[in-house]
């Protein structure tokens, strides 16, 4: 089944986060794209477009939808601007984790996934390749979206 990459980008398009002069609309898309996370947010729609990442990945479709709808929720809410960027940078950063390692999420096992980001942050923080405030910032910027929208019981943090 073709999907049409222009409505995959308007669906989960961000189009009430504020903006600066300099910056690019905000899109949840490329997290449905193995590598698109990756990719800087100023290139991501054309190369979504042009098909190099082809088709999205249909096991992340539910969770990617919960992720937009828990952040329109929070934009609507009038959470901070920044505060939503910051989400985003970190959830496209953990996506671009789960890509690397092979690690395939969805709604089933993003609560693991999430815990084995946890892992190999901390690993970082243990080979000194990152400070432990940054492992926390990037944890604590996506935890309670998982938490939220998986409708856990337990804190993941």
């Amino acid at each position: 089944m073709r999907v049409d990459h222009r409505e995959v980008l308007r669906q989960f398009s961000l189009a009430d986060v504020r903006l600066g002069k300099q910056q690019c609309q905000q899109n949840l898309a490329p997290l449905l794209y193995l590598g698109g996370s990756a990719i800087d947010v100023r290139n991501i729609n054309e190369i979504i477009l042009s098909n190099e990442l082809g088709q999205p990945i249909f096991e992340r479709l539910e969770l990617v939808d919960k992720l937009h709808k828990e952040l329109k929720s929070k934009i609507a809410e009038g959470g901070s601007t920044l505060t939503i960027r910051s989400k985003i940078m970190h959830l496209k950063a953990f996506f671009a984790w789960c890509d690397i390692s092979g690690q395939s999420i969805s709604t089933l096992n993003a609560a693991n996934c999430l815990i084995n980001w946890s892992e190999a942050l901390r690993d970082r923080v243990r080979r000194k390749e990152i400070l432990n405030k940054s492992a926390r910032g990037m944890l604590s910027g996506v935890t309670p979206l998982f938490e939220e929208i998986l409708e856990l019981n337990v804190a993941l943090s």
